[in-house]
């Protein structure tokens, strides 16, 4: 049986030659400490099938297990989305935040990414000379329609830019553009969580039923207020294999490396901590200890 248990970060000992996982999202360094390897017991052969790795016996996968392993991807998804808004979105005055929705009952994605795509060539042609990169997320609705969330990332500070203007160029429905206020130390974190969770009154009876409460939210300004959301709610809508983001050629990738844990140090030395779990997890005889921290700092 396995068991997951929050324990004292201080209880872990980490020395200077230990090897640490570091991870740069834009002004966000994640380190993360393992002190032994993850032992690998099956290996995913398509979506259908894996391998024991204790026993070489070649299994299918039940159904409830199909949707476990759509419900890890689309959350490895939402972190990977998550890394890529911090690596892009450094200075939020170089970042508009867009919304396109549908007059109809949209559910053909075929139809809404081609429709995205000649919103992009129009919108391109409207700006002229101001260059500019995006990432852009499909979020699904309880009653099966799509809309689209698009970050506008600018070379400069972002332009003022008309809705009404943008409805236009859109034509198909609904939009509403926004800065992005500063002040948000994850902004990742913030805008990857409001692509997944449910405010309260958007829920459905089963949304209710099958997802965690949270009584605060996080506004605009990076201030916790009380309003209740369903924390992953929204997950359950993607369909199996559904792609929910795509980004434009310029967007940066975050730096992944292994290092000693001195060097990460003096990477964070100027650094503000402002997140660190230390967590345990026990198999049997096998026990392992994950030390995650996340730092606030300015990449030069």
């Amino acid at each position: 049986m396995v068991t997951i248990e929050k324990i004292d970060n201080n209880s872990v000992v980490i020395d200077g030659k230990s090897i640490v996982k570091v991870k740069i999202t834009g002004n966000i360094i994640e380190v993360k400490f393992i002190n032994r390897p993850i032992v690998q017991t099956i290996q995913k052969i398509d979506s259908q099938s894996y391998i024991n790795l204790s026993t070489g016996e070649l299994k299918k996968f039940k159904q409830n297990e199909t949707r476990i392993d759509n419900l890890k991807s689309l959350k490895t998804s939402m972190r990977n989305l998550r890394d890529i808004i911090n690596t892009n979105c450094v200075d939020l005055k170089k970042c508009k935040f867009l919304t396109l929705t549908y007059r109809e009952n949209m559910k053909d994605c075929k139809k809404l990414y081609a429709d995205v795509k000649k919103f992009h060539m129009r919108f391109r042609y409207y700006l002229k000379d101001i260059p500019f990169n995006y990432i852009s997320v499909i979020e699904p609705q309880g009653r099966g329609a799509y809309h689209i969330h698009e970050i506008l990332i600018f070379e400069h500070k972002a332009p003022y830019i008309d809705n009404q203007k943008v409805a236009e160029i859109w034509k198909h429905g609904f939009t509403k553009t926004e800065n992005i206020k500063n002040g948000v130390d994850n902004i990742g974190m913030y805008l990857s969580s409001y692509f997944c969770d449910v405010i309260n009154e958007d829920a459905t009876v089963s949304d209710t039923e099958a997802a965690k409460y949270s009584k605060f939210v996080t506004n605009e300004s990076g201030k916790k207020v009380s309003k209740r959301v369903l924390k992953g709610a929204r997950l359950k809508y993607y369909p199996q294999g559904f792609r929910l983001y795509r980004c434009s050629r310029g967007i940066k990738r975050p730096a992944v490396f292994e290092c000693s844990n001195e060097y990460a140090m003096k990477l964070v030395e100027n650094a503000n901590l402002f997140y660190e779990q230390t967590i345990k997890i026990t198999d049997n005889d096998y026990v392992n200890i994950i030390n995650y921290r996340q730092y606030s700092c300015k990449i030069q």
